[in-house]
């Protein structure tokens, strides 16, 4: 499902089941999308398997893309995929 890494940098805090659902429900991306994607790791946990929130920092964005975040599933080392919650344009500072 992964057809990317999200670099352990952007891993910001673990998530509880709960909270995870939480950050797709909330999400301000097409919605359809994140429920998809989301509905896939679903279908790939196990017991012992962790969500995370990850965010890209602005620094790290291409092509003024902006923050991006969302939930990576982890099993042991392992990334099994991420769903993107949330992107917000990149902050204009110093205008």
């Amino acid at each position: 499902m992964a057809q990317w890494q999200i670099p352990a940098g952007w891993i910001v805090r673990e998530l509880t089941p709960a909270e995870a659902r939480v950050e797709v429900v909330t999400a301000n991306v097409a919605k359809d999308a994140a429920e998809s994607r989301w509905e896939l790791l679903q279908s790939q946990r196990r017991d012992g398997d962790r969500y995370w929130l990850y965010r890209r920092p602005e620094t790290d964005t291409i092509n003024a893309l902006g923050v991006q975040e969302g939930i990576v599933l982890i099993r042991e080392c392992v990334q099994l995929g991420f769903v993107t919650t949330r992107i917000a344009a990149e902050s204009t500072s110093g205008n």
